[in-house]
């Protein structure tokens, strides 16, 4: 006799799909009475409601999923087996750009799609055209990879209660939700820097992008330095993330083989990286800018390790608190044939000396050139250059004390009032500020993603009352390892303002306002609780249709909605 597990496997999950068997509800004394399967009664307590992050369906299920899934389970049929009454739902996540841009890039005939959807997925060639609306797309990975697979794999998820997020009865329960928001003064208007796809022309959030996901903001404060030439006086802003450090500027640098151009900003000009212009780049290599808090002028190098690309594409050199500009101006000043090829006099590179303008246990005068000498660094192309230089950073940033130049601030530590100092000048007109990302940021549409400051609807993350409330949730929480609550409490803290809209894509329309849609992680919240009403009006459809074709007997359900409640970490009632 062959063994065939498969066989036994299909025999007893069709069964299990017949006879509803993972189909469940608040239980109310009359039903657990007329249910054979029920075990001793117990109280609320006892109901258990299982819930994992709902797949993305932009492409088929792989084995990431299938561990993903099958955890959770595991555990929902030992909690079974333990006697509670346990929901395990699936719902499936489609609002948003990714399966918009899917579709964008199939219509197109774009090889590698093509190539994924029917080498790697299969699709029929004849299937293919029924994927060229974004839900037809979505609904075609939903049914024929991950249902198909899930009950293949036997999870013991209630179907009844499955929906995507761009249903129209769940996109109800995200504008209650909004409108609530608001109410609640947690949604606020404003300038906010958003990342933005210039190839979409759109912002995006963490569920668009192809590349730099776990790419965050950097506010870099802008010294704005001035050039008189010519055409009269042009700001040279600086992109620096140490704003302290601008009394102990020596020098700056500019690329000569990027391209600059004028940009008319708040009524001044400003020289700024961009295409072209190479007139302007060649009137301001070799000449002097003027620092706008000490008024001193300082002489313009050009440096091929400027990344024009990166903020201003002009920055300022502070050789005795940077390791990475104390090894330049050593390399720059050992090069003169460089410099005069830019009309530069070497003796005035020579001229230049390190101006120290804050003091740190446990290096001398200069901890730059402490630093460079401590890791035997002898090129601005060693590798160790990168770890010297966020050392000393780290070590001024958290014991370093202003000199006395910096007056009212003298004696103070960096760490305590970088800020102050900056919002200080700023107010002055000396400083600006503009955002960057910590690496390369790229959408899924294939276009750069660019910080934005745009006016949007964005969610008050940072609101005092409600991170004390979340954290006060976190320590209810029984985190298994122990050491992920951690980790809840490190996105807590750097958890602000979150950008709540986008333009356009699948997903809810802002209630208030139609012509944006909520973004595809703002609308995906609280989703578990709509878990608890989402099989309402489908559950009785299909009861119907089974008691119609004699596959299931008929029974009174209706009192077990008047049952219990299910419970959710930190005790939470949810009605069924």
């Amino acid at each position: 006799m062959s063994y065939d597990p498969r066989e036994i496997e299909t025999k007893w999950q069709e069964r299990w799909a017949r006879e509803g068997r993972y189909e469940v509800d608040p239980e109310s004394e009359a039903h657990r009475a007329s249910d054979s399967r029920a075990a001793e009664p117990r109280d609320d307590e006892d109901a258990t409601f299982i819930t994992v992050p709902y797949p993305y369906p932009s492409g088929g299920m792989h084995i990431g999923h299938a561990r993903t899934y099958t955890v959770p389970d595991v555990y929902a049929r030992y909690r079974r087996l333990q006697g509670d009454n346990v929901l395990f739902p699936i719902a499936w996540h489609v609002t948003g750009t990714p399966i918009v841009g899917a579709v964008e890039r199939l219509k197109k005939g774009e090889e590698d799609q093509l190539s994924v959807l029917k080498d790697t997925y299969n699709v029929p060639e004849d299937t293919l055209q029924d994927l060229e609306t974004p839900m037809g797309f979505a609904r075609y990975f939903i049914e024929e990879h991950y249902k198909k697979n899930m009950k293949s794999l036997g999870l013991s998820i209630d179907w009844r209660r499955e929906f995507t997020t761009n249903d129209e009865r769940y996109s109800k329960f995200i504008t209650w939700q909004y409108e609530t928001l608001k109410e609640r003064g947690l949604l606020e208007k404003g300038l906010h820097p958003v990342k933005y796809c210039t190839n979409e022309h759109n912002p995006v959030t963490t569920h668009d992008l192809l590349e730099g996901e776990e790419a965050e903001f950097q506010e870099y404060t802008l010294i704005k330095f001035e050039h008189e030439g010519d055409e009269g006086t042009t700001t040279v802003p600086m992109a620096t993330l140490r704003p302290e450090t601008v009394y102990g500027v020596t020098n700056a640098y500019i690329d000569p083989d990027a391209e600059y151009a004028r940009a008319a900003v708040d009524g001044e000009t400003w020289l700024v990286s961009a295409q072209a212009v190479e007139k302007l780049r060649l009137q301001v290599v070799g000449e002097r800018v003027t620092n706008p808090v000490t008024g001193d002028e300082v002489l313009v190098l050009p440096a091929s390790f400027v990344d024009a690309d990166n903020a201003t594409g002009v920055v300022m050199s502070v050789p005795a608190h940077s390791p990475d500009d104390w090894m330049a101006l050593q390399e720059a000043k050992a090069d003169d044939a460089r410099m005069e090829q830019y009309g530069i006099d070497p003796a005035e590179v020579e001229a230049i000396e390190p101006t120290a303008i804050l003091d740190v246990e446990g290096y001398g005068e200069f901890p730059a050139k402490a630093a460079v000498e401590e890791h035997g660094i002898e090129s601005s192309a060693d590798p160790a250059l990168e770890d010297a230089t966020q050392e000393v950073y780290n070590r001024e940033f958290h014991g370093g004390e202003l000199r006395e130049m910096y007056g009212e601030y003298a004696g103070e530590v960096v760490e305590d009032v970088r800020d102050e100092l900056k919002t200080d000048y700023q107010s002055r007109g000396a400083f600006g500020s503009m955002y960057e990302f910590s690496e390369e940021v790229v959408c899924r549409c294939g276009g750069d993603v660019e910080v934005a400051k745009q006016e949007t609807w964005f969610l008050r993350y940072n609101d005092e009352e409600w991170k004390a409330k979340t954290k006060r949730a976190v320590e209810q929480l029984d985190a298994i390892p122990e050491n992920t609550r951690e980790q809840y409490d490190h996105t807590l803290d750097w958890l602000n303002e979150w950008p709540a809209i986008r333009n356009y894509g699948l997903g809810t329309r802002l209630p208030w306002d139609d012509e944006f849609v909520i973004e595809p992680l703002s609308d995906s919240t609280i989703y578990m609780a709509y878990y608890t009403i989402a099989h309402r009006g489908r559950a009785a459809r299909r009861r119907r249709s089974r008691e119609q074709s004699g596959r299931e007997p008929r029974r009174d359900r209706a009192g077990a909605a008047r049952g219990v409640g299910l419970l959710v970490p930190g005790g939470l009632p949810l009605l069924g």
